[in-house]
């Protein structure tokens, strides 16, 4: 999910990490007014034309927005080979090029049956109208070239979400991923590919404890008690998610690649894929060999007060045997509550959440 905002970074002098409490400065875990936080799609990964039930996580200064006015659309036009931006111009204007699907916190789209066509590995098909951009220039769309795979393999419907919250109106880009083929496989790669791959499935964010406070989790945002910290006190958090199987095993609740519905059907009649670091098969592009591969997982931050060490913290590919990660938060001086919004994300696509409360005292 891209947020249509600027990211800053400051730098904090470390004597005064422990004795001022430092407050944000431009720092992209820093939640003082509304802003979207996070974007799912249910699955995380579908073929086009197939349903696709999407949430929006809506952060400010007063909690999580459980309500804001949100138009969604699937943008259809695929960018020009010289577009430095995420999308098409014609993504964020009016025409044949945007298709609205829903509105709301948590609408229902399907996917356009050409999306592989115009973002993933198929050539795209040219369109015999026009749209406008969001300046109200004319943008004919042309024949493009297929559209070049992520560092997965993978490729992503654009979805345009304009979120209204608190007299504020915040466009905002998200996608999801689209199965397509392979491309540059061979019929046995393609095969094998299918065989040890799985369609992506959103991460789960299993809990958020602070280790120095004898593990005690965060607590959610709605709860009656909130867990108390102290003022100024850097506590040490740590998110966790589920470990995935290291090889294939009918009976543990998750269709791995190499299952079946016949060998495994307890597993595989309704597939579960794991909520932690995934396998899947990838085609290097410059040696054309089919490698496994893992997952990495990524933490993004969030709160409306105090600081963190580092706004995201996570887990590379080469430690997709870890199922946490840690980050301090230096509690503010100021009493009073503090929303935490912790949002994990795969490298493929599929993205968590909680959100928490702290009563600093």
């Amino acid at each position: 999910m891209v947020n249509l905002r600027m990211i800053g970074g400051c730098a904090l002098l470390a004597p005064c990490l422990l004795a001022c409490a430092p407050e944000f400065s431009d720092r992209s875990s820093e939640v003082t007014a509304p802003r979207v936080l996070g974007i799912r799609s249910t699955p995380a990964e579908a073929l086009p034309g197939t349903e696709v039930f999407y949430q929006l996580l809506v952060g400010g200064e007063n909690g999580t927005d459980t309500s804001p006015h949100a138009k969604w659309s699937y943008c259809t036009q695929p960018k020009a080979t010289n577009e430095l931006n995420d999308v098409a111009p014609a993504c964020f204007g009016k025409g044949e090029f945007v298709q609205p699907f829903g509105a709301g916190f948590t609408p229902t789209g399907k996917l356009p049956v050409n999306a592989c066509a115009q973002f993933g590995p198929d050539v795209p098909q040219p369109s015999s109208g026009s749209g406008s951009d969001s300046s109200g220039n004319t943008v004919t769309q042309t024949q493009g070239r297929p559209t070049d795979a992520d560092s997965t393999g993978g490729y992503y419907q654009p979805v345009m979400v304009d979120v209204g919250t608190g007299g504020d109106q915040i466009p905002t880009l998200g996608e999801t991923r689209i199965t397509c083929g392979l491309a540059g496989s061979t019929g046995e790669q393609f095969a094998a590919y299918n065989e040890r791959t799985r369609t992506n499935e959103n991460p789960h964010l299993a809990d958020v404890i602070v280790t120095s406070l004898e593990d005690a989790e965060l607590t959610r945002e709605d709860a009656a008690e909130p867990l108390a910290a102290p003022a100024s006190k850097s506590l040490t958090l740590r998110a966790s998610w589920p470990a995935c199987p290291s090889e294939a095993s009918c009976g543990d609740g998750v269709c791995s690649p190499g299952e079946t519905i016949q060998d495994c059907p307890d597993d595989c009649s309704r597939p579960v894929g794991c909520g932690g670091s995934e396998a899947f098969a990838y085609l290097d592009p410059e040696t054309h060999v089919l490698v496994a591969r893992h997952e990495s997982m990524r933490v993004s931050w969030f709160a409306t007060r105090g600081s963190f060490n580092t706004d995201h913290s996570g887990r590379p590919e080469s430690e997709f045997t870890e199922t946490s990660s840690d980050n301090a938060w230096t509690a503010p001086k100021e009493p009073g509550p503090v929303f935490m919004w912790v949002v994990l994300r795969d490298d493929r696509g599929g993205v968590d959440w909680q959100s928490f409360k702290v009563n600093v005292q």
